[in-house]
C-alpha cells in the first residue's frame, strides 16, 4: 500500500512539473518565445555548453534574460541570469571610460603624446592617446609576438605584468608609422591602462572598481588574477571545445580583457556608454571619433566597419549597430546598441573560438527585433 502511495505522488508531482512547464511557457510572449529559440538553436548548432543572452527593449529599466546549458559539462547545475562570464575586449570600452574621465578632469588629451607618461618607451614617444584608443598607433599586438601562445601554455598560472606585455611588442617592429593604417592591438589598451593609473596615481584595479560601484552594476568585476569567489561563478568555458578554461587568470589581458559579467549587465553598460553621465567622461559616446577599419582614415557614409573607443560601428540589413566584441580563451561575449530600434543586447557562451558564431547570433537576433518592432507599430 505505502509503495503505491509513493507511486501515485511521484506521479503526480511529474504531471504538474509538465502542466508548470506548459504554463511557463505559454504564458511568454512571441518575442520572448523566439529569443529563447535562438538560444537554444545556437546551443545545438554550435555545440556550445553553455548560452547567456540579454535584451533590454525600449521603456524598459531593467533587461530580460534568457539562458540554455549548465554550469560545466562535469556540472548539471543550470546557468542563471547571474553566472559570469569572462568578457574579454568588451573590458577596453571600461579603459576607454576611465581614458574619458581622465580627460573630462583634464588630466590628460587626446593629442598628448605617449611619452608624456611612459617615456621609456623612446621610440613611441610621438604616439598619441587618440592613436592607441582608435587602434592607429601601429604598435604589434603582443600576441601576435613569436613564441606567444607557446609561452602562455607553458607558464600556465603565470600572472603577467602590464610591463612584461607591452615590452614584447617593445621589441617588435611596428605594423605601420603612426596614423597610418588601422590595426587592432591590445597592447594600446595595456598601454592605455599604464597611462590611466599614472594620471590618476592610483592603482587600475581600484580605478575600475570604482567606475564599476559608479555604474551600478553588481555582477561585473576586473579579475586580472584569481579570486575564488568569482571564479566560483563563472560558466566554465572551453578551449577548442576540448580544455577548460575556467582557473587561468586573465593577467595576460589586463585592461585589454580581464572583466568578468553578465549579458544583462553589458546591456546597462551599453546604455550608459550612450546615455548616461554617472561619472566625468560619460558617455563616451560624446568622444566617439570613428576610424575606417580598412584605411586608418576618418570614417565616412561609405565605411563598412568602423571604431572609435572599443566599440564598432556598421551598418546591416536592419540599419546602424554599435558593437564591442570579446573574446578570450575559452569565452565569447558580444554587446550591441540599436539606435534605430532603440534597443540594446548581449550574449555570452562558454566556447571559444566558434567560427562564424556572430553572424548567426547578430543576422537571427537582429531580424527577431526588427519584426517585432513592425509588429508593434503596424496600426
Amino acid at each position: 500500500m505505502k509503495k503505491q502511495t509513493n507511486r501515485i505522488v511521484l506521479l503526480f508531482l511529474i504531471a504538474l512539473f509538465f502542466l508548470l512547464s506548459a504554463n511557463t511557457a505559454s504564458a511568454l510572449t512571441p518575442l520572448q518565445k523566439k529569443l529563447n529559440a535562438v538560444i537554444h538553436k545556437a546551443q545545438t548548432q554550435f555545440n556550445i555548453n553553455s548560452v547567456s543572452l540579454a535584451v533590454l527593449l525600449p521603456g524598459k529599466t531593467k533587461p530580460e534574460t534568457f539562458v540554455a546549458g549548465t554550469i560545466a559539462r562535469n556540472d548539471s547545475s543550470p546557468i542563471s541570469a547571474t553566472t559570469l562570464f569572462k568578457v574579454g575586449s568588451i573590458t577596453k570600452t571600461y579603459t576607454a571610460t576611465l581614458i574619458a574621465k581622465a580627460i573630462e578632469e583634464n588630466k590628460l588629451s587626446l593629442t598628448d603624446p605617449l611619452g608624456k607618461y611612459l617615456p621609456q618607451y623612446p621610440k613611441w614617444k610621438q604616439i598619441t592617446v587618440s592613436e592607441l584608443v582608435n587602434q592607429t598607433s601601429g604598435i604589434l599586438d603582443y600576441d601576435k609576438t613569436p613564441h606567444w601562445w607557446k609561452n602562455l601554455v607553458t607558464y600556465h598560472g603565470k600572472v603577467w605584468t602590464a610591463k612584461e606585455l607591452v615590452q614584447l611588442a617593445y621589441n617588435s617592429p611596428a605594423q605601420f608609422p603612426p596614423g597610418q593604417g588601422w590595426a587592432y592591438s591590445n597592447t594600446n589598451y595595456i598601454l592605455l591602462g599604464m597611462i590611466v593609473e599614472k594620471v590618476f596615481n592610483t592603482h587600475i584595479p581600484k580605478l575600475m572598481n570604482k567606475l564599476i560601484s559608479r555604474a551600478s552594476l553588481t555582477h561585473t568585476f576586473y579579475y586580472p588574477t584569481n579570486n575564488n569567489k568569482i571564479r566560483a561563478r563563472l560558466a566554465h568555458g572551453y578551449f577548442m571545445n576540448r580544455f577548460d578554461e575556467t582557473t587561468p587568470n586573465e593577467s595576460w589581458l589586463r585592461t585589454a580583457g580581464a572583466i568578468v559579467s553578465t549579458p544583462s549587465e553589458m546591456c546597462t553598460w551599453m546604455k550608459t556608454l550612450f546615455t548616461k553621465k554617472v561619472i566625468p567622461g560619460l558617455p563616451i559616446s560624446q568622444y566617439f571619433d570613428f576610424i575606417d577599419t580598412k584605411t586608418g582614415k576618418a570614417a565616412t557614409k561609405d565605411t563598412t566597419l568602423s571604431y572609435s573607443f572599443g566599440v564598432f560601428k556598421r551598418q546591416t540589413p536592419e540599419g546602424m549597430i554599435y558593437f564591442t566584441p570579446g573574446l578570450t580563451s575559452g569565452y565569447v561575449s558580444m554587446m550591441v546598441y540599436v539606435p534605430g530600434l532603440d534597443t540594446y543586447f548581449a550574449y555570452s557562451v562558454s566556447k571559444a573560438p566558434i567560427p562564424g558564431f556572430h553572424d548567426f547570433m547578430l543576422s537571427h537576433i537582429l531580424k527577431i527585433l526588427q519584426q517585432s518592432t513592425a509588429i508593434k507599430s503596424d496600426p
